[in-house]
């Protein structure tokens, strides 16, 4: 298979590039082979337009059998252990749209500025496949958005609107370059943190990092 892993930022895949650099063959830059596949990395930068740009730009000049974005995001329910790897199969713009007067939120498809069930849309979500590489994970629901939210009333508003179990600064960017292009995609997201008001001294990303990569490793070795 031709595999591209899309990542925003290095340390999310620091792991997978150790393994990489190790085992694999080293064809060019952020491309190997391993185990009769070929697997291409590349990192995007944070944010939406970071993803939009660098991941088309990428499909442009080379074909895939599959990609597969992975990074690590925050969750809504602090029931949920730090850690916990997710498949995303539902993502969505969560802040695009407009603050009404009485502080309630409108996004773009309420606003009749968009069509939320014109492809690449489902009734305003981006939803991918889940059978394309068989993955014992919990799947779950996302938003992305360019400021991630960190004040109380802000996290209710968008529980209430959109009951997502995740939200990252990258996912729905991907899901829609990966619907609009027609090319098999997947989702994978560790918990780092709660969604709370911000206290970083709360987080764990080493503990994401580690088990995000076990899995992705999982997908295109025999590692477990």
């Amino acid at each position: 298979m031709k595999i591209l892993v899309v990542s925003a930022t290095e340390n999310e895949i620091q792991p997978t590039s150790k393994y990489l650099n190790q085992n694999g063959i080293l064809i060019s830059d952020k491309s190997y082979t391993l185990n009769n596949n070929i697997i291409d990395l590349i990192i995007t930068g944070v944010g939406i337009a970071n993803t939009i740009f660098a991941l088309t730009t990428k499909l442009y000049s080379k074909s895939y059998d599959i990609i597969i974005n992975v990074g690590i995001g925050g969750a809504f329910d602090k029931s949920v252990a730090l850690g916990t790897v997710y498949l995303i199969t539902r993502d969505r713009f969560g802040d695009l749209g407009v603050e009404n007067a009485d502080s309630s939120f409108s996004d773009i498809f309420e606003m009749g500025l968009l069509n939320g069930s014109q492809p690449p849309y489902k009734n305003g979500w981006l939803e991918t496949e889940t059978n394309l590489i068989n993955l014992s994970l919990p799947l779950a629901k996302a938003i992305t958005v360019n400021t991630v939210s960190g004040v109380n009333s802000n996290i209710e508003r968008i529980k209430e609107k959109y009951n997502p179990d995740m939200e990252s600064m990258e996912g729905a960017g991907f899901m829609f370059v990966a619907l609009m292009l027609n090319i098999p995609a997947m989702q994978i997201r560790s918990i780092s943190n709660h969604i709370e008001p911000r206290n970083k001294s709360n987080w764990d990303i080493s503990l994401a990092i580690n088990n995000l990569n076990d899995v992705l490793l999982s997908i295109f070795t025999d590692k477990s």
